[in-house]
């Protein structure tokens, strides 16, 4: 099981049933052969820290490789590590019961909206336009002289026009995972895989995707 210190973690939680699962995230902050060490879990849509986790409660965790294959395990709940930077301690699964998940697939429309890029030292870089959006990530074209390379990871920043509800803002980080010819010689076509996207972006994100499906629809066009 590849997983290593910093890896982000979605805790699902389920609650009478299935159709009432609470999700929260967090990152593995440390590890040894028995325990993974967690921050304080953050619920994903109220955005605030929950601080109850009962010892042996039982859960599920579902982390994303560096391939960008989904994988989810159960674990339990074994207790907290005091210090400066408090800790939940969770149960390292046995490697056969983690298995690969299906990650959700998202439709790529093609829009050119302005994008704004700042890495992780919050310098400005571009601006530049997008190729396509999805839930998923993004594609933007950019010169060569900016130098991206594949797993570099930066914030991007878009104002998404919806028909109704006006302009919506959005701030995400994501990681650069392909690079391709763009047919300026001068360019290149940067895909971005978003990371640690919340359940309220990905709502919006989804419904401009399909909004702006609607509008191809109606203009004769159809996204790929």
């Amino acid at each position: 099981m590849d997983l290593k210190i910093g890896q982000v973690l979605t805790l699902e939680v389920e609650k009478e049933n299935q159709e009432n699962i609470k999700r929260y995230r967090t990152r593995v902050q440390d590890a040894d052969d028995r325990y993974l060490y967690i921050d304080i879990p953050v619920d994903v849509k109220s955005g605030q820290l929950y601080h109850y986790w009962p010892y042996e409660l039982s859960l599920h965790a579902v982390y994303v490789d560096a391939g960008g294959v989904a994988y989810r395990f159960p674990t339990q709940v074994k207790g907290r590590r005091g210090g400066a930077l408090p800790l939940i301690v969770l149960s390292r699964p046995d490697p056969e019961t983690v298995e690969k998940t299906q990650r959700r697939s998202y439709v790529r429309v093609p829009i050119a909206l302005p994008l704004a890029v700042t890495d992780q030292n919050q310098n400005p870089l571009g601006p530049f336009k997008t190729l396509d959006v999805s839930a998923g990530g993004l594609a933007f074209e950019a010169e060569h002289r900016f130098h991206f390379h594949i797993g570099d990871r930066y914030t991007f920043y878009m104002a998404l026009p919806f028909r109704k509800g006006g302009v919506k803002q959005l701030a995400v980080r994501g990681e650069i995972v392909r690079l391709n010819h763009s047919s300026n010689p001068d360019t290149v076509h940067v895909s971005v895989r978003f990371l640690d996207l919340g359940d309220a972006e990905e709502a919006m994100l989804v419904r401009f995707a399909f909004e702006r499906q609607i509008e191809l629809k109606e203009k004769g066009f159809f996204p790929h």
